[in-house]
């Protein structure tokens, strides 16, 4: 990585000839002992011994043969200079074509640091700024109205109040609801999520030993990672059932169904604080660092500037490219919402005919889980995206035929439904009001609780191997998340009826309660917070598992303190607004 900051200020007294920072990655894979072959040729003995010890560190060997032939690297190398910025990007190019061949090159001078406002940003900090004056005058506005018992003429007027929004935020209820569990898998769940995307960002990171990587990607302990995309089926699986228990519940206190309402509400519900963050994303990060990889900073905000509108539209997990979207961790947020409008479509059935509404459930499960199995198998994408030792472009694959569609992910949210169909009709109904017998409780929390975990770590030895197993991969990818979201349906419905024990007790917590009203812009940020940090690094970083443990505990607090701006700011006022707007609308 080489010295950023001390390459960028140096500069001659005249101000003529200022440092010219470059940074190149090998971008595709090469032959090793041709580059060194190469060299050895020009007479260039120190690159040669250079790209030799930098290989042992930097990248991972693939099996050599009895002949010591040309060995494949990958992911690459990083090398950076410091040149004269008079020196042009392609004569920074053929320099690093004259070491290996293959280079793409990144350059940045001093006058890059500091860009000048340009009218995105400025339209930005305009549009934020109001939100500020909004909750300035809001606040102000409660406190001399509470403190001098004076009634305010409209709610609407306090709906961006500080003072009161955060007392609510802040507040543990006794009585939260019947679902208390749901907080602590939700909490527990978005943490793994984090933690998940803490070490995805490895590969983006200048680590300087990447070969413990690889080797560490091959422990069995990293299943605790690579099986971190299952907490986005605990996802899944609480949406559908509080979707069904929801509707249920307006039904039983007689109030109308409104499909208006209904979308309306949802999209009301999460759009403001996805659009703040698209907006600050798209014209705000570029001017938040700097570093030698501060130049694929145009990761986060080309995607934004372009497809803003299918993100807040949530159609870009179809319409916009995986390697183009914007904040590309909210494919979940695309599919959730789709999921949602066709919602009704089962709803209705479930409540005027049960019997016509659990078919099509069962059908949809049992639908949702062979069409990623023949995905799977006609794509022949690999079960873990951490199995590299299969083509690269499987991974992508991965991504783009079956991890983001929404055709291939709702076998979770369909087993969810069926669970708050179930909760629902013993809350409101009194239905199967029955009490289990203790030696099955006991039996199916064990069983439950061995598939949950064999779930994660299960298939490690095979499903990493370089000789691919089209079934067997197929199978994984077609079974593993319905099998976890029945399993932690499981885990839901006995807590709910009395039979979860300690776990229960811990599930239910209430400080959950209170972490878990930040969880959501907590998810939006945590991501692009991500990118900034990594981007910024200006020295290497060496790769351990307490260093992983150290930055997921920061960016997560980090996070946390974010959210409390972002929920008071484009969360809570929403809600105080809604509310008391449909109890207006009751009224009238």
């Amino acid at each position: 990585m080489g010295q950023f900051a001390q390459c960028l200020k140096t500069e001659s007294e005249d101000g003529f000839i200022k440092g010219k920072y470059c940074i190149a990655s090998l971008t595709s894979q090469f032959s090793l002992s041709k580059a060194l072959e190469d060299n050895i040729k020009r007479a260039n003995y120190s690159v040669a011994i250079t790209i030799r010890k930098k290989a042992r560190n930097l990248v991972y060997m693939q099996k050599r043969d009895e002949n010591d032939a040309a060995a494949v690297y990958q992911p690459g190398i990083t090398w950076a200079i410091c040149l004269p910025s008079l020196c042009t990007d392609n004569d920074v190019t053929e320099i690093f074509n004259f070491i290996v061949n293959g280079s793409a090159v990144s350059c940045q001078t001093k006058d890059d640091l500091n860009p000048p406002l340009d009218t995105g940003a400025i339209i930005s900090i305009l549009i934020l700024g109001f939100f500020a004056l909004l909750l300035v005058g809001s606040t102000s506005l409660d406190l001399y109205s509470t403190f001098n018992k004076r009634e305010v003429r409209h709610v609407a007027l306090t709906a961006f109040s500080v003072y009161s929004n955060g007392r609510k935020l802040f507040r543990i209820s006794k009585n939260s609801g019947e679902l208390t569990c749901l907080n602590g898998i939700r909490f527990l769940s978005m943490m793994w999520v984090i933690i998940g995307h803490i070490f995805s960002m490895v590969y983006m990171a200048p680590i300087v030993n990447f070969k413990d990587v690889m080797e560490w990607v091959e422990s069995s302990r990293s299943m605790t990672i690579a099986s971190g995309t299952l907490s986005v089926d605990s996802f899944f699986l609480m949406s559908g059932a509080l979707l069904v228990y929801g509707y249920f519940k307006s039904k039983h206190n007689r109030i109308n169904f409104n499909i208006f309402q209904f979308y309306f509400h949802r999209f009301l519900r999460i759009t403001p604080a996805l659009a703040a963050t698209v907006l600050v994303s798209a014209n705000l990060a570029k001017y938040m660092g700097s570093g030698p990889k501060w130049n694929y900073i145009s990761v986060l905000e080309d995607g934004c500037k372009k497809y803003w509108w299918s993100i807040l539209t949530y159609t870009q997990n179809y319409v916009v490219s995986a390697n183009d979207m914007c904040l590309p961790h909210t494919w979940y947020l695309c599919i959730d919402m789709q999921l949602y409008l066709i919602s009704p479509l089962i709803l209705i059935p479930l409540w005027k005919y049960p019997k016509l509404g659990l078919t099509m459930v069962l059908g949809s499960i049992a639908t949702f889980v062979i069409v990623p199995f023949a995905v799977a198998y006609s794509t022949g994408i690999p079960a873990l995206i951490t199995n590299f030792k299969v083509d690269t472009s499987l991974i992508e694959d991965f991504y783009v035929y079956y991890y983001m569609k929404t055709h291939t992910r709702p076998a979770p949210w369909c087993i969810g439904l069926a669970l708050g169909y179930l909760l629902a009709k013993i809350e409101f109904e009194g239905k199967f009001t029955y009490t289990l017998n203790k030696i099955i409780v006991v039996s199916s929390w064990v069983v439950c609780l061995v598939v949950l975990i064999t779930c994660v770590y299960g298939g490690h030895s095979d499903l990493l191997k370089a000789d691919y197993n089209q079934l067997e991969n197929s199978f994984y990818i077609g079974f593993v998340r319905p099998v976890w979201a029945a399993c932690l349906a499981w885990v839901i419905f006995a807590c709910v009826s009395g039979h979860g024990g300690p776990i229960n007790w811990f599930l239910s917590w209430p400080v959950y309660q209170v972490l878990n009203r930040f969880t959501y812009s907590v998810y939006l940020l945590h991501y692009p917070l991500l990118q900034l940090l990594v981007f910024t690094l200006k020295t290497g970083v060496y790769f351990d598992d307490l260093s992983a443990a150290y930055l997921f505990w920061g960016i997560t607090m980090f996070s946390f303190g974010i959210s409390i701006i972002w929920v008071l700011a484009f969360e809570s006022p929403v809600v105080v607004i809604e509310k008391n707007t449909t109890q207006w609308c009751e009224k009238g």
